[in-house]
């Protein structure tokens, strides 16, 4: 008895922990853990970071200053979380650089407003690494050789850096090498992150999802409907 209502794609967790993307118009009954979670209800985002999964490629940039090094970079080096062979290889390092001054990160430069910015990241080795994320805020993350989607405010970015990689002076201390794999690059107004949306030369946009169900009371012959729509 249910309407369903999305203009666009829309990606979501399967039963099996990987990703999958329903096409415009279908519901996505979504998992978490490898529990179900029923139809994925999502207010409209814009993911507004761009090659969201080819961060070798521009407007995708490196810094490398004090002692850290140029960022290596390759697209399509290993299985990304959707299982596709998209996930891009990040090779970074400090070479014993422990202050602010020291950077080995790659970048874009992006305006938003109150965002939440969020990477899928593993270790290439299976080893466990302290990186760095950032926006116009930072924070430092564990990385380990199974797939993560780390998630952080952002800030307030107006042609800032929206970036990963290593950075020495950090609260808590960076690694001073890091080689990783990186998917979905993703940075959106709002204050948590939503389900991945790909992009490549544009920013995308991702509609709201509207579910609907007629209803009547027999004993009066009313009818009405309930409209769920996230905002």
């Amino acid at each position: 008895g249910y309407t369903f209502s999305r203009a666009s794609s829309q990606t979501y967790e399967k039963s099996d922990g990987t990703l999958g993307t329903v096409t415009s118009g279908n519901p996505a009954f979504t998992y978490s853990g490898g529990t179900a979670q029923g139809v994925l209800l999502e207010g409209a985002r814009t993911n507004v970071a761009l090659q969201s999964q080819a961060l070798a490629t521009t407007p995708w940039g490196g810094v490398a200053a004090g002692t850290g090094s140029a960022v290596t970079r390759t697209n399509n080096y290993g299985t990304a979380p959707d299982g596709s062979s998209t996930a891009t290889r990040v090779q970074a390092n400090l070479n014993g650089g422990t202050t602010s001054s020291d950077q080995s990160y790659v970048y874009q430069s992006l305006t938003a407003t109150n965002a939440t910015g969020s990477f899928w990241i593993k270790t290439t080795d299976a080893s466990t690494k302290q990186i760095y994320l950032r926006g116009s805020n930072a924070t430092t993350v564990t990385v380990t050789g199974s797939w993560q989607r780390f998630t952080f405010d952002a800030g307030t970015l107006s042609g800032t850096n929206f970036g990963i990689g290593l950075r020495g002076g950090q609260g808590v201390a960076c690694s001073d090498t890091a080689d990783i794999l990186v998917w979905g690059a993703q940075l959106e107004a709002g204050a948590f992150a939503s389900s991945y949306i790909p992009t490549t030369t544009g920013s995308v946009a991702r509609v709201a999802t509207s579910l609907t169900r007629s209803w009547n009371f027999p004993s009066n012959n009313f009818s009405g409907q309930i409209k769920v729509r996230p905002q």
